[in-house]
């Protein structure tokens, strides 16, 4: 049986799940951070920038700006980790 993805695409949070669930089973920020920290650079993606433990240390890259999509390559690298096999295993 297929089954059909819901992707709200909001410019700050993507909510992402399932048609017939009542919750998304992900939410996470749309977009991309780097650290900025001198040597442990490392780009984190939609989920796992909400795990970061310090935030003030990262510098962002959001793919949505007033509204408008500016960065696609953002955007396309956010759809494929949620999409992918870690979180929604499409």
């Amino acid at each position: 049986m297929p089954v059909t993805v819901v992707l709200d695409n909001g410019a700050g949070k993507v909510k992402a799940g399932f048609a017939g669930e009542a919750t998304p089973r992900c939410e996470a920020t749309n977009g991309m951070a780097r650290s900025r920290t001198v040597g442990a650079s490392r780009t984190l993606i939609a989920d796992q920038i909400d795990t970061c433990n310090d935030p003030s240390g990262l510098q962002y890259r959001r793919a949505l700006e007033r509204g408008c999509l500016v960065n696609w390559d953002t955007e396309a690298q956010v759809w494929g980790r949620l999409l992918g096999s870690e979180v929604l295993k499409v």
